[in-house]
């Protein structure tokens, strides 16, 4: 007879990243920035207190809050209800959010292997920063981020943003006058699963 498989005691907390169908890819992502982002949080283990974003950077010209993103509806927790998204926008949570950029050369991990135009503040107050090293950004409850915009890329780098809260949501603003994006996207993309879209990134 056969020995019944022992129930391991830590097995719920090892979790594979998950790409939910409820999550609104970012139109003009497509062909920069990977259109979903790998997802941790709550929905993956309830007991967890922060919610986790992946994204790989491997071309210039778009971003977050630039103006490009096609809005629309996101449903992270369990029976929520979906609440609408204008991607295009800065915004604000109610929690601390951390950004990570870092580099993919093994020879040098300093180096992020691109350019980043990050703005923070809101306004005629919003402050521009140019990060060009594996850099973390650390953003306050409360305080306007973006636009996060890709300004260059010679080697794809990875951006990683962890909220500490189990479920994303934000307050949107308008974009900075100041704001001007360097590299201008191309247009004409078709959103994922759209007649005519070609999932090029293999996804």
């Amino acid at each position: 007879m056969a020995e019944a498989k022992k129930e391991r005691k830590f097995a719920k907390y090892v979790n594979e990243f998950s790409r939910p169908d409820e999550y609104v890819p970012h139109e003009s992502h497509f062909g920069n920035i990977s259109h979903q982002p790998m997802l941790f949080d709550a929905n993956n283990v309830p007991e967890a207190h922060i919610h986790v974003e992946a994204f790989i950077i491997y071309a210039p010209g778009d971003g977050f809050g630039v103006g490009n993103a096609t809005g629309g509806f996101a449903k992270r927790m369990p029976g929520a209800k979906p609440y609408p998204v204008p991607w295009d926008k800065p915004m604000r949570h109610a929690w601390p959010e951390t950004f990570l950029y870092y580099g993919t050369d093994p020879k040098d991990v300093t180096d992020l292997g691109g350019e980043i135009e990050y703005w923070l503040g809101e306004g005629d107050e919003a402050e521009q920063y140019i990060i060009n090293k594996s850099t973390a950004v650390y953003v306050p409850a409360g305080v306007i981020h973006c636009p996060i915009y890709v300004r260059k890329v010679t080697r794809p780098f990875m951006m990683v943003v962890v909220l500490e809260s189990p479920n994303w949501y934000g307050e949107f603003v308008e974009i900075p006058k100041a704001f001007k994006a360097s590299v201008p996207h191309p247009k004409g993309y078709i959103m994922p699963g759209q007649p005519g879209w070609v999932d090029k990134e293999g996804a």
